[in-house]
């Protein structure tokens, strides 16, 4: 392929320098360009293949659209031929990139008809790997798994994205399943119809070979590709269906497995099809190379996709992305999670083309907030078991620091894995309230102890922070430092206490439930920001449930820490420590 790449480093010297001066000639050469691309991929390896695309998408694209936009120097002949050899590479790169696949395909419709043009935004990721996930490894992008609210066109998405695995590889085989029979049969003619399509002979030239004979068979529950080398190139089911005897050796996709809201409590039809999964559907791989792609909307904590991000969360090690802020990806690339909230942490819509944030705001006030959670933001909460839901906690707007005692105390948390946040609730009194704390800050961060020292102290020194008690299950030495930085400081009011844990975390909280509702006043929803560490520590807490204990537990841990450490276990002649504070703060 040396000799391709030596053309086209001439080619591009010559555009970069502007050498050629006659029309005919720059469009000749630009002409000369594409079919050394053509031959480049149609010559040469799978490698060769995608670098002819990468090359016609950075460098042979721009130079027509640049040509085009100077068509006043062009005739109109010479303009028509610019546009032709464009849409040309447009049709081109579209064999290796999903993106300018769906684009291409689109082409032709009304600018606000176009699907993915007007929800690139919050598409682009998704796309992205998956086109990855078709060119990598079998190891990796094993898992691709979506969640959008409605309207956010997750289904356009897999439909188009399973066209394009059979133009780049004609032997592929599909499975998809989906909750409702007239769903997944309605996806599969919709995906025959995208093959049918004149635009994708264009973009695949072997299927206009075919002279419209695509299909050997073509039952929308089970169609072939006419020559397809396998028992079936897509075939359909819903998730009560027989899949025995069936085999996909590219993709098993699970399209929305839930009805909706009246399956998302359900919590034994949870079971029911995570089982399914566990022993049936993921075992109808044909080959190493099988990928799985799954997508809907998080109804419930325990849910399919929820049991399956678990699952892969016991071996593989997650971690949000530098570029998608609605993405975390394991660091062996092995599985990608796409959760898109309809409204981000500052509360702005995330695609104001399909839903404006003004609308948005509105639908948030109006929504059930566990339909909201589930439907509209993919972080569901427990339907039953919140106990510390806002209706059951004692909250309050405003605190007049005249009656707000100076001084606090707070308990620190360390995280022990990566998902869990370091937290650090501060609690001060009332002057003439000896029985109730108010939460009045916190940390609230999942990074590493390290990064948050200086913090600590800053928020230690800013409330007067006289007791500080420490779980020290996973760093003994936390004491010793921060003693040393407040040493440092001058700062001898704070007295650091370390506590070892060895009460089951689920029952701490229990146990420790009805204080934390009688003695404690929360701030309320309406006065903090849900992009703040107090923001989400509410976030977390309000959404605890015991019925699904696992989640959400990293603000109740540490609330149930500050009932026992400091309310439960306070002495009961605090008055000389209380005098002996005013003396010296």
């Amino acid at each position: 392929m040396d000799k391709y790449k030596e053309i086209i480093q001439q080619f591009d010297e010559l555009f970069r320098t502007k050498a050629i001066k006659d029309k005919d000639t720059w469009i000749a050469v630009l002409k000369k360009y594409y079919l050394v691309l053509e031959n480049m991929f149609e010559n040469g390896e799978e490698s060769d293949k995608q670098e002819s695309v990468k090359i016609g998408i950075k460098k042979l694209l721009p130079l027509l659209e640049s040509t085009m936009v100077n068509a006043n120097k062009l005739s109109d002949d010479e303009l028509e031929q610019v546009y032709v050899l464009y849409r040309k590479t447009q049709a081109f790169v579209s064999r290796r990139s999903l993106e300018h696949f769906i684009v291409y395909m689109e082409s032709d419709r009304r600018e606000d008809r176009k699907v993915y043009e007007n929800r690139r935004e919050i598409l682009e990721p998704f796309c992205y790997y998956l086109n990855k996930s078709l060119f990598s490894d079998d190891e990796k992008h094993k898992y691709i798994i979506a969640s959008y609210p409605p309207s956010f066109a997750k289904t356009f998405m897999l439909n188009y994205f399973s066209a394009f695995v059979y133009g780049v590889d004609f032997d592929s085989s599909i499975l998809r399943l989906s909750y409702s029979e007239e769903l997944v049969l309605a996806v599969s003619r919709q995906v025959k119809e995208i093959i049918s399509d004149k635009k994708f002979s264009e973009v695949f030239p072997n299927f206009a070979k075919m002279n419209n004979r695509i299909f050997s068979k073509s039952k929308d529950s089970d169609w072939q590709l006419n020559g397809a080398d396998n028992s079936g190139s897509h075939i359909a089911r819903t998730r009560d269906g027989s899949v025995t005897g069936v085999r996909a050796n590219r993709y098993i996709m699970l399209d929305d497995m839930i009805k909706g809201s009246e399956e998302s409590t359900n919590v034994e039809l949870h079971k029911q099809y995570y089982d399914k999964w566990a022993s049936i559907w993921q075992n109808r791989y044909d080959g190493n190379r099988t990928k799985y792609i799954i997508v809907g909307t998080m109804w419930s904590p325990d849910d399919i996709i929820n049991r399956i991000i678990s699952d892969i969360e016991k071996d593989h090690t997650f971690y949000g992305h530098e570029k998608y802020r609605f993405l975390k990806a394991t660091r062996d690339e092995y599985a990608v999670v796409i959760r898109t909230p309809l409204l981000d942490s500052e509360n702005k819509s995330t695609c104001e083309n399909i839903i404006t944030t003004e609308r948005a705001l509105k639908l948030k006030r109006d929504t059930d907030e566990y339909l909201w959670s589930a439907v509209y933001q993919q972080t569901p909460i427990a339907p039953t078991g919140l106990e510390f839901a806002y209706d059951n906690l004692r909250v309050y707007d405003t605190l007049d620091s005249e009656k707000i005692n100076n001084y606090a105390k707070a308990v620190l948390d360390p995280s022990r894995k990566g998902k869990d946040h370091l937290s650090m609730p501060i609690f001060k009194q009332k002057k003439d309230e000896e029985e109730t704390y108010y939460f009045v800050d916190c940390i609230f961060k999942r990074e590493a102890i390290t990064e948050l020292y200086d913090l600590i102290v800053d928020k230690i020194v800013e409330h007067n922070i006289l007791e500080l008690v420490i779980e020290n299950n996973t760093d003994t030495s936390l004491k010793m430092l921060l003693d040393k930085m407040l040493e440092e400081r001058n700062i001898t009011f704070c007295e650091i206490k370390e506590k070892y844990n060895t009460t089951n975390k689920e029952k701490r909280i229990k146990d420790a439930r009805g204080i934390a509702k009688r003695q404690i006043v929360y701030p309320s929803k309406t006065t903090i920001s849900v992009n703040t560490d107090k923001g989400r520590f509410m976030n977390n807490f309000t959404n605890y449930s015991f019925d699904y204990a696992n989640r959400f537990d990293d603000a109740p841990d540490s609330i149930a820490m500050f009932v026992s450490e400091c309310i439960l276990a306070a002495p009961k002649n605090e008055v000389t420590k209380i005098d002996w504070i005013r003396k010296y703060i």
